[in-house]
């Protein structure tokens, strides 16, 4: 799984993000639609495999979470808009960045301080109840899901700073024809080059297989990354 829930908190945590934490409770998580307990697994810098959540029982019969492998699946031939809208974390409708974490006692009511992510259980059977698209926290599951979905790009986006409000219109993919203006904010992607970034203190720059051909040579797109005055939690994010 790309995200667990927090068993303390109750919030979303992607599993990308455990590279931030000077320590990981192994114990800490479960699965996002039901009790289960999920475990992290390559959180760590120097591991090569993606971080994930694996689970070492099986879901709780009826968990939403068990059922998305398949409209994932069935996503990439068809439209699965009405299984997107009761799915909360397949296809998020914001992004809503956050620089804390407040911990809060799962115990007590719910609140509006605390983030769209929190569980809504059902006490007998432990499985969450199904819910609209919630927020995204960083921009990573929103990439997942444009890229999962290219039937269902229809669907409402809201990204602080971009005018257009749904998946289809917010991202623009970089050509590799000739260099354009970009004048208006977008969610920019296109392919890597296979050189490497270059790193300093100050940024990182990311060159592109996009960008201006002329007489059988690249001059590529370069993605430059301001990351000095950065955060850990707006680091994770990007």
């Amino acid at each position: 799984m790309d995200n667990a829930r927090d068993r303390i908190t109750q919030e979303i945590v992607e599993a990308e993000d455990l590279k931030l934490l000077a320590a990981v409770d192994t114990y800490g998580y479960q699965c996002p639609g039901c009790q289960t307990q999920a475990f992290p697994r390559s959180y760590r810098p120097e591991n090569l495999v993606r971080a994930h959540f694996q689970l070492r029982d099986p879901h709780v019969s009826g968990c939403e979470v068990e059922g998305e492998t398949k409209v994932i699946a069935q996503g990439k031939r068809g439209s699965v808009q009405q299984e997107l809208e009761t799915s909360p974390g397949l296809s998020p409708a914001r992004l809503q960045l956050i620089e804390d974490r407040t911990i809060v006692d799962p115990a007590l009511p719910h609140t509006e301080s605390q983030t769209q992510s929190v569980r809504r259980s059902d006490g007998a059977t432990g499985l969450v109840r199904r819910e609209g698209r919630r927020a995204a926290n960083s921009i990573r599951p929103i990439c997942r899901a444009f890229l999962r979905f290219p039937f269902d790009r229809h669907l409402s986006l809201a990204i602080p700073g971009i005018a257009p409000t749904t998946y289809q219109t917010a991202f623009k993919k970089l050509r590799s024809k000739e260099l354009e203006p970009c004048p208006n904010a977008r969610v920019f992607y296109g392919e890597l080059a296979w050189t490497p970034a270059a790193e300093s203190p100050e940024h990182l720059t990311i060159s592109l297989n996009a960008g201006e051909w002329e007489e059988k040579k690249l001059t590529p797109y370069q993605a430059v990354v301001l990351w000095r005055e950065w955060s850990a939690a707006a680091g994770a994010g990007d």
